[in-house]
């Protein structure tokens, strides 16, 4: 039997996306389901991309196409975990890279203050608030009672550095012209932001930075 192999830590890598989990992530057996871990890589991935003003999705004439991806995964996460998505460039092509994400579950979780939780005595003072403002034209316009505003879950603390991932792995992308879908050199401002992201391979659990 192959030992168990020993994962990343947070610490491993440069760059990292908080992204909430949804509803119907979660499969019949109550966790997330294994499809949705390649979503959370693309969204990391892409965002940074976005961010640093490299990768436009709808116009650019470079695009990158996966033509590799593999995970592994230690631990479960469900609804409504919060899930940080952390990137590295583990290597660096004439027209290719190589992504390698972890996923690390946020412990600790908050709807933030008062966000979907309503008492019975504040839920009566919204409604006859609504009710008593009327228009001076008879009453023939009513105001809208105030709209909840739901506030994004977020993290109660910051994940220690030395946080363990809950599942890991990887994928390619080849750019290619967005037309003829040859592959093509990365653009300079692309391989810079690259660049960035590129870290010696560190050792399982040690921090290169």
């Amino acid at each position: 039997m192959s030992p168990t192999p020993q994962r990343s830590r947070l610490q491993d890598y440069p760059y990292a996306l908080t992204i909430t989990t949804r509803w119907h992530d979660n499969d019949v057996y109550g966790h997330v389901n294994n499809v949705q871990y390649y979503a959370f890589f693309d969204t990391a991935v892409n965002r940074y991309l976005i961010e640093r003003k490299v990768l436009d999705i709808h116009c650019g004439a470079v695009i990158g196409l996966v033509v590799e991806t593999s995970c592994r995964y230690f631990a479960p996460i469900a609804f409504p975990d919060l899930v940080v998505a952390a990137v590295r460039v583990d290597h660096l092509g004439n027209s290719s890279v190589r992504y390698a994400i972890g996923l690390f579950r946020a412990a600790e979780r908050s709807t933030g203050a008062g966000a979907a939780e309503l008492s019975t005595e504040g839920a009566a003072e919204r409604s006859t608030e609504g009710a008593a403002e009327r228009s001076t034209d008879g009453g023939a316009a009513a105001k809208s009672a105030p709209a909840l505003e739901l506030q994004a879950m977020q993290p109660t603390q910051p994940l220690d550095p030395a946080t363990e991932a809950v599942a890991e792995g990887h994928f390619v992308h080849v750019y290619v012209d967005r037309h003829t879908r040859r592959p093509t050199p990365l653009p300079g401002a692309l391989r810079k932001a690259l660049l960035e992201l590129r870290v010696q391979s560190p050792e399982p659990g040690k921090s290169c930075l």
